[in-house]
C-alpha cells in the first residue's frame, strides 16, 4: 500500500509543478509509440487446499500514448498490452508436466514526468503513472486439463526511468524502463476456489516521440 501512495503522490507532484524556464524547451501536444520485452516473477497463489506456482517465460510489450510536454514536465495518457506465455506449473512444490497457458494486461495509464537537461541531444526521463489494468491468466493447464482462466480490472501503477534521444525538432527516439504492477487481483479457479494473484512486469522498450509544434 506504501508502494501505491508513494506512486500517486509522485504523479500528483509531476503535474502540479510548472516549468521556471518552459521556453528553452521543446513544448506541445506529442504522440508516442513502442515495443519492448517484459519479463514477469512467478504467480504464487491458492487453489483451495493447494498451493499453485505458475513461471512465465520471457514476453512481450506494446504501448502508445499522447501527451503534453510544458518544457521540463510531461503528462500523458498511455494505452499499453503485455503478454508472457506459461512456462511450468507447480502444485505444493511438484511440477507438473504439458504446461500451458498464457498470461496478459491491458491497461490505462496517466502518466507524469521530469526531463534532465544535459544540453545535448540525450534527455533522461523519470516518471510514475496510475490507472487500472486487466489482468488474464488464460487457460492454465496441465496436459490440456484447465485450472484457471480467469482475470479481473484493478488498480494499476507504475515507475518509470528513460533517455530520449532527439533526431530533429519533432522527432525523437526513445529507451525505457518500467516496473508495471497489479496487486491481489481477485480471481477463481476452475473448481471455483477464489484466490489472489499478484500481477508485476519488468519491460524494456524502444519507441519514437513526435511532437507537434
Amino acid at each position: 500500500m506504501r508502494k501505491v501512495l508513494f506512486l500517486a503522490s509522485a504523479v500528483v507532484a509531476l503535474f502540479a509543478v510548472q516549468p521556471a524556464h518552459a521556453d528553452d524547451w521543446r513544448s506541445g501536444l506529442y504522440i508516442k509509440g513502442g515495443v519492448g520485452l517484459a519479463y514477469s516473477r512467478d504467480q504464487e497463489y491458492a487453489d483451495g487446499v493447494n498451493r499453485r506456482e505458475t513461471e512465465l517465460k520471457n514476453g512481450y510489450s506494446v504501448q502508445g500514448a499522447v501527451g503534453y510536454d510544458y518544457g521540463m514536465f510531461r503528462s500523458e495518457l498511455e494505452l499499453s498490452y503485455r503478454r508472457n506465455d506459461v512456462d511450468g506449473h507447480t502444485r505444493n512444490g511438484v511440477t507438473l508436466g504439458n504446461p500451458g497457458g498464457d498470461s496478459e494486461s491491458f491497461a490505462g495509464m496517466i502518466n507524469g514526468y521530469v526531463d534532465i537537461p544535459t544540453g545535448t541531444v540525450v534527455t533522461p526521463y523519470v516518471g510514475a503513472g496510475v490507472g487500472f489494468a486487466r489482468v488474464d491468466a488464460n487457460e492454465y493447464d496441465t496436459s490440456g486439463v484447465d485450472f484457471l482462466d480467469d482475470g479481473e480490472t484493478d488498480f494499476a501503477y507504475q515507475g518509470i526511468a528513460g533517455l530520449d534521444f532527439a533526431i530533429d525538432d519533432a522527432l525523437s527516439l526513445y529507451t525505457e524502463y518500467k516496473y508495471f504492477a497489479v496487486d491481489n487481483s481477485e480471481v477463481r479457479t476452475v473448481a471455483n476456489n477464489p484466490s489472489d494473484l499478484d500481477y508485476d512486469s519488468h519491460s524494456v522498450s524502444v519507441g519514437l516521440r513526435y511532437s507537434f509544434q
